[in-house]
């Protein structure tokens, strides 16, 4: 909505934001405020592929949020954490 450009490589969050009329993808990476792009938004079908190179999204679901008629806020992929469990702190 106010432009803006998110490395894959940096991508921690990937959600969609039904509430908003169209419904928005939402990128987060560190460092920066969330790019939100409208999945009509020129170009945007292009996401649905960059999107499913994110190890273990899952394109089904991501399909069925996109279709849902909820007007939720839905997380659909979050970058794991590397560390080995024995360094977590919980």
């Amino acid at each position: 909505l106010t432009g803006g450009a998110v490395a894959l490589s940096e991508l921690t969050r990937l959600s969609l934001d039904r509430a908003a009329r169209p419904a928005h993808w939402v990128l987060d990476q560190p460092g920066s405020d969330p790019l939100h792009i409208p999945v009509n938004a020129a170009g945007a079908d292009v996401l649905f592929d960059t999107f499913a190179a994110l190890p273990g999204l899952r394109t089904g679901r991501m399909l069925t949020e996109l279709n849902s008629t909820s007007r939720t806020f839905v997380v659909l992929w979050q970058k794991s954490s590397h560390q080995p469990v024995h360094m977590r702190l919980h």
